[in-house]
């Protein structure tokens, strides 16, 4: 278990000194390694060489139990987290039989992330359980077309259905009324024969995303994280063939649908570099296909006109549209957990925000916003817009959370740039609360809303994280200069700007404790249900900015469990069982799950 690997591994500690949070030792270990969002982030800092013997013990307890988030690192032994880094086994099965490769049923000995190249350790099969399984398989497909995708009939239809029950509420690629007749061009059994390659790409990475979600008994003896690893391992491959013979032909928008789908699974997975070449590889092809400037001929107002001549061209451009905003939101993670410059030019993005998945599949054209890249001017283009989608409101909310973290990167600060952030944190909480404020007092969770509650929910999250992020920045007054900084720079006598260290100095309780304790009551009333139904990313907020959201759950220790600090506050539990709800499904989940244990 976590807690015993560490305690093998850290120094001994008395409780007293491990439950008390104002305790350095605490303090430094999570400013240190935890910096914005995910521990992603933690290989990032540039402090690795300068740490004390207690940080350096943790170091190497990390890169031990959780290889996948450091680079480089192939431990020789196993342990509970081997299952991400080894290889998928597989059968070798003709095409008549209609199957697949099959991965182990031991979430031990699970089928590797497509970003994965080891292939040493290769763990034994189950013979007996695939023979079974193989049986089940010819007898179900005995007098079906083999399809292109080399993959049961049954198991198709049920995984495309699902990605549209599961995965298109936070991934709004694909238009479902017209899907069938746009990619797979005929009906019947014959529609999956004869695909073409840039139709197969995007099934195999639907189908990579919403397989963790299936109940057939296809993949009953298959960790639900492991389940779309074959289909994204397919897509890997596919990917990877098309750039070589890029020259050939131009890709097309269902090409770009796929590579977002793929790039989405990676960064589910683990960080690697290869997600980041595929997010880049994604950006280059919709700057290609002109999506940054879809709503180019449009004025710069805070509710914009439609341009389109029918209602055709419009359910067109919105699939553009929102195929631009998946490559935006890639973009905005990669770039903020590993502290990269954004890819994407925000001055020169022209594209109007999304609107309702039932406003789209109905084919009723709503005027929509330009997000402005201005940050003092875009927390309001939605205040009278028609378009009250609720992901576009979140789209918003993770515009400005994302500037304010990028605030966080840079060596000096203005004071009027900490101003306008907090200022306009308060401005868009304002108005979001006044369109939202009965229907967030008053969540429904059902399978027809489910998906307008969780943007809600997402949203308040990222107002609290923004503000979080506020108090850090006006709290982070370092004591001396940063060593990698000249001198100079700290004698000019410019009394308007301050330094900003990479490692973050605990800010006074009383200062963050009301926004990070606000993240908790969120959490209060967040269905266990329909947690794991939003986008993977975005378990990155959940222990908060800096881990602040962790260190009041941690901080309220003192007040429970008659003062015992070895014990864990009930908050912290509170945060172990949401983080275990994305772990059911999601690698990133089960990552950072880990690591708040560590902790525990």
């Amino acid at each position: 278990m976590v807690d015993t690997a560490l305690s093998s591994v850290l120094p001994t500690t008395s409780a007293q000194q491990i439950g008390d949070y104002e305790d350095p030792s605490w303090r430094n270990l999570v400013d240190t390694y935890y910096y914005s969002f995910d521990p992603m982030s933690m290989m990032q800092t540039g402090f690795v060489d300068q740490l004390s013997p207690v940080d350096q013990d943790l170091m190497d307890y990390l890169s031990e139990t959780v290889p996948n988030i450091w680079p480089g690192t192939a431990p020789e032994s196993n342990n509970h987290m081997s299952h991400l880094n080894s290889p998928p086994e597989s059968t070798v099965l003709g095409p008549s039989s209609g199957s697949i490769p099959m991965s182990s049923a031991d979430p031990a000995c699970s089928s590797a992330s497509p970003n994965d190249s080891n292939t040493e350790g290769t763990p034994s099969i189950d013979t007996n359980r695939i023979a079974n399984l193989q049986d089940h398989l010819q007898m179900a497909n005995a007098e079906l077309p083999v399809p292109t995708l080399n993959i049961p009939i049954f198991v198709i239809e049920d995984l495309i259905k699902l990605y549209f029950q599961r995965v298109q509420v936070f991934l709004p690629l694909f238009h479902q009324p017209t899907f069938h007749e746009t990619h797979l061009q005929s009906k019947g059994y014959n529609k999956y024969a004869s695909l073409e390659n840039d139709s197969v790409f995007a099934l195999y990475g639907m189908m990579a995303l919403s397989a963790r979600f299936s109940t057939l008994p296809f993949f009953e003896d298959i960790n639900f994280r492991d389940r779309g690893n074959r289909f994204a391992l397919k897509a890997q491959k596919m990917y990877h063939e098309t750039i070589l013979n890029t020259g050939q032909s131009k890709p097309s928008l269902v090409w770009l649908q796929g590579a977002i789908l793929l790039a989405y699974y990676n960064q589910s997975s683990k960080p690697s570099l290869q997600c980041d070449l595929l997010i880049s590889g994604c950006i280059r092809k919709a700057y290609d296909l002109g999506l940054h400037k879809i709503d180019e001929g449009l004025q710069f107002s805070s509710q914009a006109a439609l341009a389109e001549s029918t209602d055709e061209d419009w359910i067109s451009k919105e699939e553009r549209r929102r195929a631009w905003w998946a490559v935006w939101e890639l973009d905005s993670y990669d770039s903020i957990s590993c502290r990269h410059p954004f890819k994407i030019d925000h001055q020169r993005m022209v594209v109007l925000l999304p609107v309702s998945d039932d406003a789209w599949f109905s084919g009723m054209p709503i005027k929509s916003a330009l997000l402005r890249s201005d940050i003092l001017q875009c927390w309001k283009v939605l205040k009278d817009c028609p378009n009250q989608d609720e992901r576009a409101w979140f789209l918003i909310s993770n515009y400005i959370t994302v500037h304010a973290l990028e605030l966080c990167q840079q060596r000096f600060i203005a004071q009027k740039l900490l101003d306008d952030i907090e200022t306009v944190v308060s401005c868009f909480s304002h108005i979001f609360y006044e369109r939202f404020q009965k229907t967030c007092n008053q969540l429904v969770f059902d399978e027809a809303n489910y998906s307008k509650s969780n943007w809600l929910i997402l949203t308040r999250l990222m107002i609290q994280s923004a503000r979080i992020i506020t108090c850090i920045l006006n709290r982070r007054v370092p004591s001396e200069p940063d060593s990698a900084v000249s001198n100079e720079v700290f004698n000019t006598g410019k009394t308007h700007e301050r330094a900003v260290p990479s490692a973050i100095p605990l800010a006074d309780a009383d200062y963050w404790f009301q926004p990070a304790s606000g993240v908790l009551r969120i959490y209060q009333s967040w269905p266990p249900e329909y947690i794991g139904f939003v986008p993977p990313t975005m378990v990155s907020m959940i222990t908060g900015p800096a881990a602040m959201v962790l260190r009041c759950a941690r901080h309220l220790r003192k007040e429970q469990n008659g003062g015992d600090l070895s014990k864990p506050s009930i908050q912290e539990d509170l945060l172990v069982l949401i983080l275990s709800h994305f772990a059911r499904y999601w690698d990133i989940g089960g990552i950072l799950l880990d690591f708040v244990r560590a902790f525990r």
